[in-house]
């Protein structure tokens, strides 16, 4: 339980203090979504513990949000990048 409580917290960061803005380089909307990318042959949803879930955390951020990503990134696709956009 205690494990899960960091995790949660050092996920959410942005949702849970004020900052002033947030400025996200090449972010994707999850690590399962990025794993599954690269492995759809892989239960990757079973396999990965951390999750990293910024889709489910974009709603809750109050703060200006600028989104950083390259039209040519091959390890996180700028799908993800928009996704984000979407949720903030």
């Amino acid at each position: 339980m205690l494990d899960e409580a960091v995790h949660e917290r050092r996920g959410n960061l942005a949702a849970a203090h004020p900052v002033r803005a947030l400025i996200l380089a090449s972010p994707f909307t999850s690590l399962v979504d990025v794993a599954s990318d690269h492995f759809p042959f892989l239960p990757c949803g079973w396999i990965l513990r951390d999750r990293f879930d910024n889709l489910a955390v974009a709603p809750r951020v109050r703060c200006p949000v600028l989104i950083l990503h390259g039209t040519n990134d091959r390890t996180i696709s700028p799908d993800h990048a928009r996704r984000l956009a979407a949720a903030f």
